[in-house]
């Protein structure tokens, strides 16, 4: 990917280079390097808002908001998902799956459960519009994390198990591990 964005950068191509980005934050996520993905993000919207662009850089600052929150930093994590509101196109479903994710998990930190739900899917309901087999597994294995968090493990069950298939059909080995750890996790809760 840094190859990538290089060339795109050497040849003036700087949105494609911004965009890039997407695909080189959830690599650090996935090896466990959450502060990288922060930077690749930054890096990458810095370029996009230098050029004015809105398309990538809504998805971006989304993407910033899912690991601050994932982080514990709900203020960080507001204040990107306002920007990614505010850049954002309602019907740009990648983008609203990911911010209706966001305001799941800030609402539920809130001890507002219902308003979790309601936000949790949202974002299944975006993610179902894309052919996007891994932003639906991520949108589905959130709203089993919510769903369980409000004490219904074999609903949250059902949600982990269909975000495994999504992954499984992919071939996102990092991803089915995710899953495969939540599923383990909510049997166990089970018994």
């Amino acid at each position: 990917m840094r190859a990538a964005i290089d060339r795109f950068v050497a040849l003036g191509i700087n949105a494609m280079a911004g965009g890039c980005f997407h695909e080189l934050a959830p690599t650090e996520l996935q090896a466990g390097h959450p502060e990288r993905a922060l930077a690749a993000l930054r890096e990458g919207d810095a370029i996009l808002a230098d050029l004015g662009e809105v398309a990538f850089r809504s998805t971006t600052q989304a993407m910033l908001a899912l690991i601050r929150s994932s982080l514990g930093d709900h203020e960080a994590a507001r204040r990107a998902l306002e920007l990614a509101e505010h850049l954002g196109d309602p019907k740009d479903a990648l983008t609203q799956s990911m911010t209706n994710a966001v305001r799941a998990r800030l609402a539920l930190a809130a001890g507002d459960a219902e308003a979790a739900e309601r936000c949790a899917r949202t974002a299944v309901e975006y993610a179902s519009r894309m052919d996007c087999p891994v932003a639906h597994g991520d949108a589905e294995l959130e709203l089993g994390r919510v769903i369980h968090a409000q004490g219904n493990t074999r609903d949250a069950l059902e949600h982990a198990r269909a975000a495994l298939e999504l992954f499984t059909a992919k071939g996102d080995r990092p991803r089915v591990r995710q899953a495969t750890a939540a599923l383990t996790g909510l049997y166990d809760d089970a018994l």
